[in-house]
């Protein structure tokens, strides 16, 4: 349980690697870090559009674009 309390806490530092990771051309490190951050909260709906970002870059359309509909959906669900 502690580890994954940990997980949790450093998702938006995952998220924000990643991004810095992605200006720098760094795509598939990027892609790991936002992989990590959707293990410890599946539920966060930047952690799947910083990822679809990622996914284009590495030229994986169709896998962005179904991340970008999961955002869409969990932004969706958040806001009923």
């Amino acid at each position: 349980r502690m580890s994954l309390e940990l997980d949790r806490a450093q998702r938006p530092v995952r998220i924000k690697r990643g991004e810095m990771l992605l200006e720098m051309g760094e795509a598939q490190d990027a892609l790991m870090d936002f992989n990590d951050a959707i293990v410890a909260n599946n539920r966060d709906p930047t952690a799947y559009l910083a990822r679809a970002k990622a996914l284009e870059k590495l030229g994986k359309a169709s896998e962005a674009q179904a991340d970008r509909a999961t955002a869409q959906q969990l932004f969706n669900e958040m806001n009923k």
